[in-house]
């Protein structure tokens, strides 16, 4: 597995463009058709947004994202430190409940194959792990590949 991304970015709204763009600009340059590039860097976005929002809840704090290619696969780590989430109590919205807000869970498990809520090895804090089948733009046609992600 290689590393594509290891970044730092303060846990604030206004820094999360910084993080969505770096994610954007490292999917490019790994190869990954601009379709799919978006839809990641919006389960990238929705996430570290989640963690501004409701693990630090306002408070200072730090998320780090890591983007690792394995070949077939790409692993996206957000580690924070805020307070310990219990992934049994995360619910996503229903759709048909029309209101602003909301559908980040459901967006990100969506977009993604699989989201594992971690024990971060420091002990404290989150990781959350979203992983993503691939090929690159140039490769061969994976069997498992969704219709919507060939170009």
């Amino acid at each position: 597995m290689s590393g594509l991304l290891e970044m730092i970015v303060p846990a604030e709204a206004g820094q999360l463009k910084a993080l969505r763009d770096a994610t954007r600009d490292t999917l490019l340059a790994a190869g990954v058709a601009e379709a799919l590039c978006e839809r990641l860097v919006l389960a990238v976005g929705e996430a570290a947004m989640n963690v501004v929002q409701h693990g630090y809840r306002g408070a200072p704090g730090e998320i780090t994202l890591e983007i690792l290619n394995n070949p077939g696969e790409l692993l996206f780590r957000l580690h924070d430190r805020a307070p310990p989430v219990n992934p049994s109590t995360l619910r996503g919205r229903a759709l048909d409940d029309l209101r602003p807000g909301g559908l980040g869970l459901r967006f990100i498990r969506e977009l993604m194959d699989r989201v594992d809520y971690l024990p971060p090895a420091e002990g404290n804090g989150n990781l959350l792990e979203m992983r993503k089948r691939w090929r690159p733009r140039q490769g061969e046609e994976s069997p498992q590949m969704n219709a919507n992600e060939r170009e």
